[in-house]
């Protein structure tokens, strides 16, 4: 492949995992000497993520609709937070799962319809050609405070917990072909909330959550959008 060939999938990653200005310009690893895994998954360098791998193969100028699939919080880990001592420990509810997914949902949507900025991608519920199928999983949370509830809390002045922002969250995604579900791109990604000490409530935490999620579908949406220029000549 050659290199005029490559300028597309590098602006991909710039768009899709670079979430700094000030980060180095992210490039596929050829060669070689490359680390491959899986079906030709290449792995990106300075790709701004904590680890990324990318088919650098794909056409994916074919690809105008996305099936977005429900957001897994079942294999999870809760990291406790340090100051978790006399509290009761931090657990997900169903209701907290729900409202994961169901604010992920919603800001992939967001970012990905015909109504969004930039290429428009229509949505589907089903995999098929011509479609491209994201898939996340949250792999950690670690809330930097015990749970905004009575039975952690308590009634009395406990209840006024202060923390840097909500605490981390690590995702992992995949994009496949919706044919013949191959491995198109691959990454895991790890956000921290808000950075400055702040009243630590559901309020201020569901907005962080909001923020993580924002900045996933933001940057597939705009790398998505680079990735199916033409390429030059």
């Amino acid at each position: 492949m050659t290199k005029t060939a490559l300028k597309p999938l590098t602006l991909l990653l710039s768009g899709l995992l670079v979430l700094s200005a000030c980060s180095q310009t992210a490039s596929i690893q050829q060669g070689d000497d490359a680390e491959i895994i899986g079906d030709n998954l290449h792995k990106v360098d300075n790709s701004g993520v904590s680890s990324a791998y990318v088919d650098p193969d794909v056409d994916f100028s074919q690809y105008r609709k996305v099936a977005i699939m429900p957001l897994d919080t079942h294999q999870l880990e809760v990291i406790q937070p340090s100051q978790s001592r006399g509290y009761n420990k931090w657990e997900l509810t169903d209701k907290d799962r729900s409202l994961l997914a169901e604010r992920y949902m919603a800001q992939m949507r967001q970012y990905l319809s015909e109504d969004a900025v930039g290429q428009p991608y229509e949505l589907v519920d089903q995999p098929g050609e011509g479609v491209l199928v994201i898939s996340a999983a949250i792999v950690t949370i670690a809330p930097s405070a015990p749970r905004d509830d009575i039975s952690s809390r308590g009634y009395s002045g406990r209840s006024k917990v202060f923390s840097e922002g909500a605490g981390s969250m690590t995702i992992a995604m995949a994009v496949q072909d919706g044919q013949s579900s191959k491995e198109l791109v691959k990454l895991i990604d790890k956000r921290e909330g808000w950075r400055g000490m702040r009243r630590n409530n559901s309020v201020t935490n569901l907005s962080d959550v909001n923020h993580m999620f924002s900045i996933w579908a933001r940057k597939l949406k705009v790398g998505l959008d680079e990735l199916s220029k033409p390429a030059a000549q």
